[in-house]
């Protein structure tokens, strides 16, 4: 993506679920970690406009933990793949653990896209801050590492 393109992206008006969903993976950190997944995970689902993949998002966090992951990606696979013009390799092949881990974002940019056009996920990426821990959650350093 150009300079020009991600300030374009960026000067658009985002839709309010934009920020909704920024503003809960800001405040992630903060939130207690068996509840996290939800936290985000609900606040972002009225990103898609596929109702399957949306409903997937706002219902994973009730799934079993191991779980969570396949049970959003299967919906919004099913969803997606068959419309998108160029498909995502999670659109093919069999669901494993590591391409979860490695191709998964590849396929929520590709929805992102398809519903709101080319440059939202990059200006969606722009309104979320790298993750940061609470200042309570960095443990002190040990005496011995002192200088």
């Amino acid at each position: 993506m150009t300079v020009l393109a991600l300030a374009v992206a960026l000067l658009s008006a985002p839709p309010p679920e934009a920020s909704v969903c920024a503003r809960a993976a800001v405040s992630a950190p903060f939130v207690p970690l068996a509840e996290r997944f939800g936290h985000v995970s609900r606040a972002c689902a009225d990103l898609f406009r596929d109702a399957a993949c949306r409903a997937a998002w706002r219902k994973a966090a009730d799934q079993p933990t191991y779980s969570r992951a396949a049970y959003l990606i299967d919906a919004c696979r099913a969803a997606y793949c068959p419309r998108l013009t160029s498909r995502p390799s999670l659109c093919a092949g069999e669901l494993t653990p590591a391409r979860m881990l490695t191709e998964a974002a590849e396929l929520v940019r590709a929805a992102l896209a398809h519903d709101h056009g080319p440059e939202f996920a990059a200006s969606l990426a722009a309104m979320v801050p790298p993750p940061s821990m609470p200042p309570s959650a960095n443990p002190p350093a040990p005496a011995s590492a002192a200088p």
